[in-house]
C-alpha cells in the first residue's frame, strides 16, 4: 500500500510544500525523483528563456539568462567563498536601415560589456543588479530599477 503524505511549512511568508511518499520501493522513488528533476529542468529553461533570475538557481543557469556579469566581488569566510555578481543592463535601441536613424520601436537589452540579450523584453531586466552566490547557487538579488 502506498501512502501519499503532504508536508507544509511557512517560513516568514514563504510556503514550502513537500510530498512524502510511504510504502514504496527505491526503484519507484528514485523513478520518482528523476521525473521531478526533469520536470524543474524543464521550467528552470523557461524560466532563462524568459530573462528571470531567481534564489536557489545556479551560477550556472544564471550566466545562461543574464551573460556574465560586469564584476564579480568575492568574499572568503570561514564558511568558504562567497560571491558578488554585478549586473548593468542598457536598452540599446535599433536603427533604421534605409535611414539609419534610431529606430524606437525596436531594441535589445545588452549588458555593461555590450553582450547582447536579444530574447530579453524590454523592462524585463534591472537597471542594476547584485547577486550574492554562496557554493554556486544564488541566495540573494538585489535589484535597482
Amino acid at each position: 500500500m502506498k501512502t501519499l503524505i503532504w508536508v507544509v511549512a511557512i517560513f516568514g511568508g514563504l510556503t514550502v510544500v513537500s510530498v512524502v511518499l510511504i510504502g514504496i520501493s527505491k526503484n519507484q522513488r528514485s523513478q520518482l525523483r528523476a521525473q521531478r528533476s526533469n520536470e524543474t529542468a524543464a521550467a528552470n529553461d523557461a524560466r532563462i528563456d524568459r530573462c528571470e533570475a531567481w534564489i536557489g538557481m545556479t551560477e550556472r543557469e544564471l550566466i545562461q539568462s543574464w551573460g556574465e556579469p560586469e564584476r564579480r566581488n568575492t568574499t572568503s569566510t570561514a564558511r568558504g567563498d562567497r560571491f558578488q555578481l554585478v549586473y548593468e543592463f542598457k536598452w540599446q535601441y535599433g536603427t533604421d536601415a534605409k535611414t539609419g536613424k534610431t529606430d524606437y520601436s525596436s531594441g535589445k537589452y545588452v549588458n555593461s560589456s555590450f553582450q547582447s540579450l536579444p530574447r530579453c523584453a524590454k523592462d524585463s531586466l534591472p537597471r542594476n543588479a547584485y547577486v550574492y552566490t554562496e557554493g554556486g547557487v544564488v541566495h540573494s538579488i538585489q535589484r535597482r530599477e
